[in-house]
Formats: C-alpha cells, sequence, structure tokens
C-alpha cells in the first residue's frame, strides 16, 4: 500500500513539473511543436502587403467596459514564413538595441482576407501550456484586438501602433 502511494504521489509529482519536458530557449522561453498550433503558417503574399516585417506592432492603448483587466505592455514582431514573435517588456519605452525571438513568446499567424489570425504558445505554473488565439483588425498602421464577452456586457478594444525598426537594431531570426 505504501509502494502504490509513493507511485501515484511521484505521477502527480512528474505531471505538476510539466515545463521541465519542453524544449527552452537560453532565456527559459517554451519552445513547442508547431503540431501543437492550429494556425497554418502564413504563406499568403497579401499579408504583407498588410503586415510589415520590418516593424513591430507596439502596445498603444486599451478602450475598456465593464472591467479591471491591466494593460499588458508587449509587442508583435512579425516575420516570414508565417512565425510570429510575441514580447513582454519592462522598460516598454526604452530604446532598444536588438530584436531576440529567444525572449519572446513564439508563434504562427495566418491571414484570411481581412484579419491576421495569431496562435502563440502561453505558459502558466496554474495551468501548463497553451495555445492562445487572437484575431487582429488591420486598419492603417495599427493592428487592433476586440475581446468581448457578452454576458458581462464588457469589452476590450486593445490597440498596438506599427513603430519602424530603427537601422541600428539587430533582428534575429526565430529560433522556431
Amino acid at each position: 500500500m505504501v509502494k502504490k502511494n509513493i507511485i501515484i504521489i511521484s505521477i502527480i509529482t512528474i505531471y505538476s513539473c510539466g515545463s521541465l519536458f519542453y524544449n527552452k530557449t537560453i532565456f527559459g522561453k517554451i519552445r513547442v511543436k508547431k503540431s501543437r498550433f492550429t494556425v497554418s503558417s502564413n504563406l499568403d503574399e497579401a499579408a504583407y502587403k498588410k503586415i510589415d516585417t520590418n516593424s513591430i506592432y507596439k502596445f498603444s492603448f486599451e478602450e475598456k467596459k465593464n472591467t479591471t483587466r491591466s494593460p499588458h505592455h508587449i509587442f508583435y514582431k512579425f516575420y516570414s514564413k508565417g512565425k510570429v514573435a510575441l514580447f513582454y517588456c519592462n522598460d516598454f519605452d526604452k530604446p532598444y538595441n536588438v530584436i531576440d525571438p529567444r525572449k519572446a513568446e513564439m508563434g504562427y499567424f495566418s491571414y484570411d482576407g481581412n484579419n491576421i489570425i495569431v496562435e502563440t504558445s502561453v505558459y502558466t505554473m496554474h495551468f501548463g501550456l497553451g495555445i492562445g488565439k487572437k484575431i487582429f483588425k488591420i486598419k492603417d498602421d495599427e493592428i487592433i484586438h476586440l475581446s468581448e464577452d457578452p454576458l458581462y456586457n464588457a469589452y476590450i478594444k486593445t490597440v498596438y501602433k506599427k513603430e519602424k525598426i530603427s537601422k541600428g537594431v539587430k533582428i534575429i531570426n526565430p529560433d522556431w
């Protein structure tokens, strides 16, 4: 009986430490297989007329109704072959000299003719690994995400503004 309980506790411990079994970058960001994503890599050249791969799309502002969520200071960097990196920024307004996707959450995007569909890997201690999906509207030099909750008559409109990458900034290709 004691041996059985030790085995059960060992199995639970192994599963609760799931992040140990994922591939990680040198900065601790988890990398998952492409098969975990439902969005296919963008092969539509029309998307690259709408999305600028020589820019970042930086958090600009949020409009909220019936919600108290704090804004996340993030930016997206789109790459060729339908890859996208999601960066969380502590020093949001600090100038940067390198864009290193090894420091970002990995993802893929596709274009449906009207919207950019983005899926990124998400890891939390409580829920483990998941794939987050967002649909962005494209308007001039902005991408806009609208999140609605009809049950509470709530919404959040998040706007990301295109910002050209300076000539001196080193851009590293994605490692996925």
